[in-house]
């Protein structure tokens, strides 16, 4: 079921940012949208394990500015984290290559004989089980949709009205 998300006084807005400099408009939208952006952030790092450090630190708020547009976008994953789109999507647990094993369960060998240990234990294979989806970011978007509009209109505000006034001064 899509919820619809319904924007007045966006004439007004855009008439007021107009009155602004082009460096300041811009600046003012990166931040309105970044606080947006925080709303997801704050709900993704409560659907994140907190064993799971490296991710909830993966989590970054990209902003940039170009051409008249403003965009920001919440990333995860990174060189410690490179595991984030697993954990979102999970894992299959059959092999979905080619040859003699597709539809068989991942089997994981050694290169040496009885090199993989897990504990005490040495094996030579380990059949690999998959990992189910613990989804993080999806929830964050499907919940926070409303809640984050509510964050940038809210910046926005202060931010407009705080450079209209040093416009005014000068």
């Amino acid at each position: 079921m899509a919820s619809e998300v319904k924007i007045a006084g966006l004439a007004e807005l855009n008439k007021m940012l107009q009155q602004l400099p082009a460096n300041i408009e811009r600046n003012i939208l990166r931040g309105g949208l970044r606080a947006g952006q925080k709303v997801f952030q704050q709900l993704a790092l409560a659907n994140i394990s907190p064993v799971m450090d490296d991710l909830r630190r993966s989590l970054k708020i990209k902003t940039s500015g170009k051409n008249g547009v403003a965009s920001a976008v919440l990333t995860a994953g990174d060189r410690f984290a490179y595991y984030a789109h697993w954990v979102e999507y999970g894992t299959a647990s059959y092999y979905q290559g080619s040859g003699s094993t597709v539809g068989a369960p991942y089997k994981i060998r050694a290169r040496r004989k009885k090199a993989l240990k897990m504990g005490e234990r040495s094996f030579t294979a380990i059949i690999h089980p998959g990992v189910k989806p613990a989804p993080y970011m999806r929830p964050a978007a499907d919940s926070g949709m409303e809640q984050a509009l509510f964050a940038v209109r809210d910046y926005l505000k202060l931010r407009i009205e705080k450079e209209a006034m040093k416009v005014k001064k000068i």
